[in-house]
């Protein structure tokens, strides 16, 4: 009955996975950036944002049902536009100077949060070689290798490479959703069966980890172990039937347009209460903000039978 439930539920259990996502990487964005413990709390919940929707992507990668041309001739209408016009957007209210190399690097994400967004290209570009088990084996491997460099400042000394902007730091989660395209409903049921457990070992984690180590972001020594651990229970709370609500689910189709414009609402902080405890619950408003401005100019938009453009524009799937 339960196996028979998680199998309806399979789709919804990954839209709400998506919105604990988007959540995560808003209150990364917008944490209290301290020395704080809490601050340094909410640097590692952050962390699982853009790691989950790594997996999310692989595990819905198809370029083989479509071929290569048709894949990325798809892309340029559901990210490249709205990657271009929003990240353009957020740059030019931004203080960086306003020239091409720097408009440039902003769109590419050399120190900004678009960073996500060329990784996941590379990500499509490199699995349009192969998506076969030993190449997504390989591909884990170099990611686990690059990170523990890394976190040891090995590649930085050596290499000068960025870390956000280095696909092995991340493709190797990619590779996971693939892997676990066959296997998922299995996964779900194990998770489902013991999240509750999943779900307390990973704040012990938490507790324990904040207190070993002096830095906990993307490219700690524990990121690893973090990332995955985190990950796992964010699906594990995603199976609570608590939140596998119509009304909740729907937010999940403006996650990609949220992520591209949550800077844009971050002056409504003047009128929040902002301090470590309010930091976790910030995000839910900066979120809820968002996707209100979203549906209301989609409401105008199809007054207007502009309704077309508008989700392109905005990268509404």
């Amino acid at each position: 009955m339960i196996n028979n439930l998680i199998r309806r539920d399979t789709g919804s259990i990954l839209n709400i996975a998506k919105i604990f996502s988007i959540l995560c990487v808003i209150l990364a964005h917008s944490r209290i950036n301290d020395c704080s413990y809490y601050s340094h709390l909410a640097e590692r919940l952050g962390c699982l944002g853009v790691v989950t929707f790594f997996f999310i992507a692989g595990y819905f990668f198809n370029i083989s049902k479509y071929g290569f041309a048709v894949f990325f001739k798809k892309k340029v209408t559901s990210i490249f536009i709205p990657w271009l016009f929003w990240g353009s957007a957020v740059f030019f209210i931004s203080k960086e100077p306003k020239n091409f190399i720097s408009w440039g690097n902003w769109i590419i994400g050399n120190g900004t949060y678009l960073y996500y967004l060329t990784i996941l290209i590379i990500c499509y570009l490199i699995f349009s070689i192969s998506e076969k088990i030993f190449f997504c084996y390989l591909i884990i491997f170099l990611n686990i290798v690059s990170l523990l460099l890394t976190s040891f400042n090995i590649i930085n000394s050596y290499l000068d490479i960025n870390n956000y902007l280095n696909p092995f730091n991340w493709i190797g989660f990619f590779a996971v959703g693939i892997l676990f395209k066959n296997y998922f409903f299995n996964f779900l049921v194990f998770i489902n069966k013991y999240r509750f457990r999943i779900i307390i070992l990973y704040l012990l984690f938490l507790l324990l980890s904040i207190n070993l180590e002096t830095e906990h972001g993307y490219f700690s020594k524990l990121a690893i172990i973090n990332d995955l651990l985190g990950m796992i229970a964010v699906f594990s709370i995603s199976c609570l039937k608590f939140f596998n609500k119509k009304n909740i689910l729907k937010i999940a189709d403006y996650t990609f347009t949220i992520y591209l414009i949550h800077f844009l609402v971050f002056p409504i902080r003047k009128f929040l209460i902002i301090n470590y405890a309010t930091q976790f619950f910030n995000p839910l408003v900066y979120l809820i903000v968002s996707l209100f401005i979203v549906l209301i100019g989609k409401y105008i938009a199809e007054k207007i039978n502009l309704l077309k453009f508008y989700n392109t524009l905005l990268g509404i799937r």
